[in-house]
């Protein structure tokens, strides 16, 4: 799980018991700056050389999210790492958008006219996008218009939804996470069944008015 902005991963205790109640082994760091990957990346190496860990999971079976600026690290853990491959799933919780990203000057080649944030076209594994509806995420941080860019950039498994009741970008963290579960579930622990709340005419989230502008393809 790879943290945003000022709310590093120890303040993520919620989340994490949530992920770990359905089974999951759930590590993160407290960098302040994870939008490169290398942090992530590094972590990965580190939790997979500790045998008390690497005894209690399926190392065939990693999945790597991020909210924020950890959506971001979480794309480029993925694509520019060797351990990279490693990963079967993604999620990304209003990840920052690649326009900002720049602004910010969290991006590779800066000040050139190849300066890239991202390249969602080389991710390989299923990915998910979620946001909220509300100001910050809607006008700045993920954007309506820029979540569809990132989407269809993706040439994988995928899905992208908003949730309305203009929840916005700190509470997305905790209010994605049963769709998060599911397809966690889905991709991990091959739930067939979960298949139905994302894939399909009649997908299970498109009758729930939680959730809007919701897209989805299956490879």
């Amino acid at each position: 799980m790879v943290n945003g902005t000022g709310v590093p991963c120890d303040k993520y205790e919620a989340v994490f018991e949530h992920f770990s109640s359905f089974g999951y082994v759930v590590i993160g760091n407290n960098y302040g700056v994870n939008w490169d990957g290398k942090h992530p990346s590094e972590t990965l190496d580190f939790a997979l050389s500790k045998e008390e860990i690497v005894s209690m999971i399926d190392t065939d079976k990693i999945a790597i999210g991020g909210h924020s600026q950890g959506g971001m690290g979480a794309f480029n853990a993925v694509t520019r790492y060797d351990n990279g491959n490693k990963y079967k799933v993604l999620f990304a919780i209003s990840p920052t958008n690649k326009e900002l990203g720049i602004a910010l000057k969290w991006g590779f080649d800066l000040d050139t006219d190849e300066a890239y944030a991202y390249k969602l076209d080389e991710i390989k594994i299923p990915t998910m996008l979620i946001s909220g509806t509300g100001k910050f995420d809607s006008k700045t941080v993920s954007p309506l218009v820029q979540m569809q860019q990132a989407y269809d950039e993706l040439s994988v498994d995928k899905v992208m939804f908003r949730r309305s009741d203009n929840v916005d970008h700190g509470a997305m963290l905790y209010e994605a996470n049963g769709y998060v579960i599911a397809w966690l579930d889905y991709y991990l622990k091959e739930e067939e069944e979960n298949k139905n709340a994302f894939y399909g005419d009649n997908a299970e989230i498109k009758n729930n008015d939680r959730y809007q502008d919701f897209k989805s393809k299956k490879y």
